[in-house]
């Protein structure tokens, strides 16, 4: 297991996952047709998006456009299915719990990506279309996210990727590498309270703090717990 300090920059970070990316697809020989996909987890607002995107950046820059980011966020559950749940008001209480998303969609979604050849500049580009989601209107939507069949590397991001119940321990068996962020429970309540009061789920700190400690830290927890062991753990 791997271990990157809480004090590296983002940018040094994400050269050495980078780099690493490289020498995996070097390893595994995905010129001949293979696609690397990465698992990246951690608890709710630990830097998992701003991870991926600097990847995503670094890729660019490198006149490397064969990867693609697959966020787990566009599989919630909508509110119309939300509304027809056993007990509603709880699957919207904790709204973001893994009984909430649609991880069964999710899987097959990874399976197909595992499957599915990549093709290359002489070949027809397929679309591989995904949900992603609206915090403006709380609610995924649909074929919103594009990956191309040339994306030779897709890093899947999300809390629970690395979860290690059924149907969620069936990604991490189809994933090349795990990889987790971590960081301390005080920074990422703080970081959470502001996050629901910029997107509106929350009006008032008290009220965000409160959502933070009864749904998203007892989610946190529970991703600890359960923990499939990841080959990278970052510290932000």
């Amino acid at each position: 297991m791997v271990h990157l300090p809480a004090k590296t920059q983002l940018y040094d970070t994400t050269k050495v996952l980078y780099d690493r990316l490289t020498a995996l697809q070097e390893r595994l020989l995905v010129d001949s047709g293979g696609r690397i996909l990465v698992a990246l987890a951690g608890v709710p607002g630990f830097g998992k998006s701003m991870i991926a995107t600097a990847l995503a950046e670094i890729s660019r820059q490198q006149e490397d456009k064969n990867l693609a980011i697959l966020p787990m966020d566009g599989f919630h559950f909508p509110k119309s299915t939300l509304c027809n749940f056993d007990r509603p008001d709880d699957a919207f209480r904790y709204r973001g719990a893994p009984f909430t998303f649609d991880v069964q969609a999710f899987v097959r979604l990874v399976k197909a990506l595992k499957l599915s050849p990549v093709t290359f500049s002489d070949e027809p580009e397929l679309a591989i279309q995904a949900p992603s989601f609206n915090h403006a209107v709380q609610d995924p939507i649909d074929e919103d996210i594009y990956i191309s069949s040339a994306d030779k590397v897709v890093i899947l991001e999300g809390n629970y990727l690395l979860l290690d119940e059924a149907p969620w321990k069936d990604i991490a068996s189809l994933v090349h590498e795990r990889w987790f962020v971590e960081v301390s429970d005080s920074i990422a309540k703080q970081r959470l309270i502001d996050r629901h009061l910029r997107a509106g789920i929350e009006t008032t700190r008290d009220a965000a703090e409160v959502r933070a400690e009864s749904n998203d830290m007892r989610n946190a927890h529970l991703i600890r717990k359960r923990l499939v062991s990841p080959d990278v753990v970052i510290h932000n």
